[in-house]
């Protein structure tokens, strides 16, 4: 094997892949990455054995082949080259040699017949533009648990949905304490209802997703596959079921806040310092056309403010998380947010004014 490579590119491919490669794993050729040529172009390709990721670039090829390197520090040593084209050739026993410029090196590799092939096969289902499921996955993902848990807590339940004619794919993330739920339109079909798929495998697909064009997402039996162009993610699906979201949402809460989201976004945040010094949560005190937010006390200070807002129902007085309420905000993007509550003890909902597409449920505290 004997190719030419564009330095820029080569260096953004190879981030990409840093991470899904395995830097301790006890397979050495999992913390390695594989090199293919094609016609024209040469494939580059990193697995953990659950989650794969394959680009493409354009190379010129003097020979073709296959090479294994190892991944993180073929990316160092990409970084600190001068800015010329790279020169990749093999040699004996895996060796790999490369020159740029004035500079020659050789790297150590493995058998590439011994690297884990990605699954391949799978019938496209659906297809949607790249920002819009970076937007899905951006408005959901925070809300999964960071830890692995029999319930899949630490995946997104993706569920394939008729609302008349149109086809829609809802996302649920809940991590036991708080859940996020959007709907979005897409193109295709599947003959799958309900899919989970692995918070880490979703967050490198936001991560190496462009911002241009349009994402299909191929099913496999136990693989979901995300291609982009000449770019595309591989994840494993978890097995199990996932908790059924929808009894736990509410219906009909009698009390209604509408309020501004950047006051109150900023408000939170105030509050949470004191808040997350002290280990407890935000107070919440709501009547007539004000929200009263309070934090702290003791010897870490305390912090009292007043938030116009509408209100409709009986004063009420409650204890969120702060940063489960500043997550959600943030990723929100409307003018002004509803909070919808039925008492101290139940969820709240919040939700960005005119979009029925998203909500936010989140559990209360206990009141001290």
């Amino acid at each position: 094997m004997k190719v030419i490579l564009d330095r820029d590119e080569l260096q953004r491919v190879l981030a990409r892949m840093q991470g899904v490669v395995e830097k301790r794993s006890t397979y050495p050729i999992l913390s390695h990455i594989l090199l293919t040529t094609k016609e024209n172009e040469i494939s580059i390709e990193a697995t953990d054995l659950q989650l794969g990721i394959r680009e493409t670039m354009e190379a010129q090829i003097a020979e073709g082949g296959r090479m294994c390197l190892p991944a993180k520090k073929f990316y160092d040593i990409a970084r600190e080259l001068p800015p010329e084209q790279v020169q990749i050739e093999s040699g004996d026993n895996f060796w790999a040699r490369l020159r740029c410029g004035s500079v020659s090196l050789e790297l150590p590799g493995l058998d590439p017949s011994d690297f884990p092939a990605l699954p391949e096969g799978g019938k496209a289902a659906i297809s949607l533009p790249n920002t819009q499921l970076k937007d899905m996955l951006e408005k959901v993902i925070f809300a999964t648990s960071s830890q692995e848990s029999p319930l899949n807590l630490h995946g997104v339940l993706f569920e394939f949905l008729d609302k008349g004619r149109l086809r829609y794919l809802r996302m649920v993330a809940t991590d036991g304490h708080r859940l996020a739920l959007i709907d979005s339109e897409v193109k295709g079909s599947s003959s799958k209802e309900q899919l989970i798929l692995p918070k880490r495998g979703l967050a490198e697909v936001r991560r190496v997703l462009t911002e241009d064009g349009e994402v299909e997402i191929y099913l496999g039996e136990n693989v979901v596959k995300f291609v982009d162009g000449k770019r595309l993610v591989s994840i494993r699906l978890l097995e199990g079921q996932f908790p059924d979201y929808k009894h736990v949402l509410p219906k009909d809460l009698e009390k209604r806040v509408i309020v501004d989201r950047r006051e109150f976004l900023a408000s939170l945040k105030r509050a949470d310092i004191l808040a997350s010094e002290k280990g407890e949560g935000v107070k919440f005190k709501i009547e007539s056309d004000k929200m009263e937010l309070k934090a702290g006390g003791g010897d870490v200070g305390q912090i009292v403010e007043e938030v116009p807002v509408q209100y409709r129902g009986d004063p009420i007085s409650i204890i969120f998380n702060s940063r489960y309420l500043i997550d959600a905000l943030t990723v929100m993007e409307s003018d002004q947010v509803i909070f919808e509550l039925r008492d101290q003890e139940s969820a709240g909902l919040l939700r960005p004014e005119g979009d029925e597409d998203y909500l936010y449920l989140v559990m209360p505290m206990k009141m001290t």
